[in-house]
């Protein structure tokens, strides 16, 4: 009889009547059956692992592209003009001093809200008046 342990010779699901005359045969003419554990768990791993390993690659060189099209935006100085500048914490005039910045000293322009500068003063950052800042023209 052509059967195999499970299927039918043509590959179809055995019929019941293949199943019985399959356990009715003598044991010394069935199939041995030899278990193979299947592999797809690790194939999924692997597949998952060089998944990982493309988007990686893919967001480092989008970063990279990133940091190598960004144009370094040139540096905007500006000289202090009164005699001593508080620099608060925020822009508003009753805000903490939190520093000074003295007449002729060279700041760093970061951002404006109003007439307030946000200055870099040194490593510190802070907010003084716009009226009492000078812009430097670069190369100056």
């Amino acid at each position: 009889m052509g059967l195999r342990f499970g299927k039918s010779s043509l590959g179809a699901k055995p019929s019941y009547s293949d199943l019985i005359a399959f356990r009715e045969s003598p044991e010394s003419e069935r199939p041995v059956y030899v278990h193979r554990p299947r592999k797809s768990r690790g194939r999924l791993i692997a597949l998952a692992a060089v998944a990982v390993v493309v988007l990686l690659a893919v967001l480092l060189a989008i970063q990279f592209y990133l940091v190598r099209s960004a144009k370094p935006q040139p540096q905007r100085l500006a000289q202090v003009t009164a005699t001593k500048l508080n620099c608060r914490a925020a822009p508003l005039p009753d805000a903490a001093v939190i520093a000074v910045a003295l007449r002729t000293q060279r700041v760093e322009l970061q951002e404006r809200n109003g007439a307030w500068q946000r200055i870099g003063l040194g490593r510190q950052a802070c907010w003084v008046s716009g009226e009492f800042l000078e812009p430097i023209k670069p190369g100056a």
